[in-house]
C-alpha cells in the first residue's frame, strides 16, 4: 500500500529490540541450580545433589539450551526440553541427557490449558534424520524406515530444513520420526514411529518421590489465552509496532 502511494516503506523494528532486551534479562538474572535441605540432617545430601545437578548442567550445556527455550517462549509462545538418561556399555553409570526441541518441532494436547502442560494427555516432538542413521539406531525397524522414505506423499507440517534441499539428493534420503509421550491408564508411556510403523515403544522409566509415573518432556508457555491458544510477547507487540510504523511514515 505504501509503494502504491509512491512512498518508501519504513519499518522501525521495536519487536526485535523488546525480545533482545528480554533475552539479555534472562542472561543477567541467571543463577546456578542449588538443592536445599529439608532438615539440618539433610544438609550433606543437599550439597551432593547440588554438585550432581551442576555437573549435569555443565555437561549438557544447559545455559545455552534454556536460553533457546526462553527465546521460543517469547516468540512462538512454547518451549521445552526432554530430560532422559542414556546407558550403553561400556558405560559404568547412566548419563543424563537434555534434548532441546525447537518450537516448530513440538506438538501437544490441544485441550491442555495449564502453562506448564501438567494437564496434557500427550506431548511430543518431530525429528528429521537420515534414514541410514535412524536404521543404525533402530536395526529392528529397517523395513518400516525404508518404506517411509519411499512414500511419495509429503506433509507441509514440520517440514525438513533446509526446505529447498529436502529430497533433492537421492543419495541422502531423509525420514521424519515422531517421538510421543502419552498418558494411558494413569501411566506415562512413549512411542517412536515413522510413517510406515512403530520403531520403538515402552513405558516411562521415570517416577516422582511418591512413585507416580512422570513424563520426561518439560514444556512451558509464556501466556495461555481463554481459547487455549499459547503465545509470547511478540503478539502483544503487533499493535504498537503498526502504530509506530504508521506514525513515522506520516
Amino acid at each position: 500500500e505504501i509503494r502504491k502511494s509512491g512512498q518508501m516503506p519504513g519499518v522501525f523494528n521495536r519487536v526485535r529490540r523488546k525480545v533482545d532486551w528480554l533475552m539479555g534479562l534472562e542472561l543477567q538474572s541467571r543463577t546456578d541450580p542449588k538443592a536445599f535441605p529439608r532438615t539440618p540432617k539433610h544438609e550433606q545430601g543437599a550439597n551432593a545433589a547440588t554438585d550432581a545437578i551442576r555437573f549435569v548442567a555443565d555437561k549438557e550445556d544447559w545455559d545455552k539450551k534454556r536460553s533457546r527455550v526462553w527465546e521460543n517462549m517469547l516468540m512462538e509462545g512454547v518451549g521445552g526440553v526432554e530430560i532422559i538418561h542414556d546407558f550403553r556399555p561400556p558405560m559404568r553409570q547412566p548419563r543424563i541427557k537434555i534434548n532441546f526441541y525447537p518450537a516448530d518441532r513440538i506438538f501437544y494436547d490441544p485441550h491442555s490449558v495449564e502453562p506448564d502442560f501438567s494437564d496434557a494427555r500427550y506431548l511430543g516432538a518431530v525429528v528429521w534424520s537420515d534414514a541410514d542413521a535412524l536404521a543404525e539406531e533402530h536395526p529392528s525397524a529397517k523395513e518400516a524406515i525404508a518404506a517411509s522414505v519411499s512414500e511419495s506423499s509429503v506433509s507441509d507440517d514440520y517440514e525438513d530444513k533446509p526446505m529447498w534441499k529436502a529430497w533433492s539428493d537421492p543419495k541422502r534420503k531423509r525420514v521424519r520420526m515422531v517421538l510421543m509421550h502419552y498418558r494411558e491408564g494413569g501411566e506415562w508411556k512413549w512411542v517412536q514411529f515413522v510413517r510406515a510403523g512403530i520403531i520403538a515403544e515402552g513405558a516411562s522409566e521415570y517416577v516422582d518421590e511418591d512413585g507416580e509415573s512422570l513424563c520426561p518432556m518439560e514444556l512451558a508457555s509464556a501466556y495461555v489465552g481463554e481459547d487455549g491458544n499459547r503465545y509470547g510477547v511478540v503478539r502483544d507487540m503487533f499493535a504498537p509496532q503498526d502504530e509506530i510504523n504508521a506514525r513515522r511514515r506520516r
